[in-house]
């Protein structure tokens, strides 16, 4: 509490092409805390415990849920156990999780239908008793769109989508993005060419 110096308790893993970890949450202990693994290959990404009290080499790297969301613990009023809560498709799920273990069991279960998220992070957040979240009616969209160098649009490119990773080629006749799906995990890389004014799938 009085402050001290910061240490790393997790490093990334170039053999699973991980490129941050975050969205870290304490369980019950106080010591081990979840976190998210978010790697470029999008079927790679998933969600981990880890520590405080081990280094980054000693933490333990088995995946615990396969899922491009972060996920939160949520304490079980009858019983030592609990609930992993985590999004799927826009959707609320939850799973029973033993914190002791760190093992999920049984089949996930749906909370609550069209929940709101931005980027990595499902906007939800529960305790013993309460859940609280942020709906989304639709999936988000985004219109990558041209401009001059005055910042008017000057065009659109390709169609309206839920997009990340947006690369130009050096030449700026090219332009390479991520088409998210609906579940956050994977997606599909698309190559637009403005010259042609057409659009290719590649993987």
């Amino acid at each position: 509490a009085a402050g001290g110096k910061a240490t790393p308790l997790t490093t990334l893993d170039p053999a699973r092409h991980e490129v941050s970890h975050e969205l870290p949450s304490f369980l019950p202990d106080g010591h081990h805390f979840l976190y998210l693994s978010h790697s470029s290959v999008a079927e790679e990404s998933g969600v981990y415990a880890g520590s405080i009290d081990d280094p980054p080499e000693h933490q333990t790297r088995t995946r615990i849920l396969a899922n491009g969301y972060g996920a939160y613990f949520a304490r079980s009023t009858t019983n030592a156990g609990g609930w992993l809560l985590f999004l799927r498709q826009g959707n609320l799920m939850a799973q029973p999780f033993d914190p002791v273990s760190m093992t999920l069991s049984g089949d996930p279960t749906l909370v609550v239908q069209g929940v709101g998220s931005r980027f990595e992070t499902g906007l939800f957040s529960a305790t013993e008793n309460v859940l609280l979240y942020r709906t989304s009616s639709s999936i988000e969209t985004y219109q990558l769109t041209r401009v001059d160098r005055h910042g008017q649009p000057v065009g659109t490119v390709a169609d309206p989508a839920n997009i990340d990773g947006v690369t130009v080629s050096p030449d700026g006749t090219t332009v390479a993005y991520r088409k998210i799906s609906p579940s956050g995990v994977g997606g599909e890389i698309w190559i637009y060419d403005s010259k042609r004014s057409v659009r290719d799938r590649k993987s």
